[in-house]
């Protein structure tokens, strides 16, 4: 069934580790034992992955440690999901990737609002002093005026 390398001791080892890990052996993974292909995998919670395809959204699964293996994908952590959530979640999922990518640009934009407001600050402060310069000149030339015919 898993082919020479996985003696009945080898699968009892397994079955222990799992108990040590307080991990159980549910119906779904003992159904897709015989996908596991003969590795040096170790069931740990290290090697427990999120699927996010659309058939098993955030469903968990042990996958092999080894990223050169070939086996990957070796058994389901958790449940099949029902037909609903299999539906609703990646709904859910796309929603709320809008809503980031929205309020990325939104933040964007108010970056920049905030840069067109320090510069539109900055033209404001040098008007008052063009005013105010603009005015002692005149006071100026006034007083000098004055002075000439006085």
């Amino acid at each position: 069934m898993f082919g020479p390398k996985w003696s009945i001791k080898r699968l009892q080892r397994l079955y222990s580790r799992l108990q040590q890990q307080a991990l159980t052996i549910t119906p779904s993974l003992i159904s897709y034992f015989p996908s596991i292909t003969p590795c040096d995998f170790i069931f740990s919670i290290d090697n427990v992955r999120t699927s996010w395809t659309d058939n098993n959204p955030g469903r968990r699964f042990w996958g092999c440690p080894d990223p050169n293996s070939s086996c990957g994908f070796i058994g389901w952590y958790d449940e099949p999901m029902c037909a609903r959530s299999k539906v609703i979640i990646p709904g859910l999922l796309r929603t709320i990737n809008k809503l980031r990518k929205a309020m990325d640009d939104i933040k964007e934009q108010a970056s920049k609002h905030e840069k067109a407001m320090e510069k539109i600050k900055e033209q404001a402060t040098m008007l008052k002093y063009y005013l105010v310069y603009s005015w002692i000149f005149l006071l100026l030339c006034c007083c000098s005026c004055c002075k000439s015919t006085g």
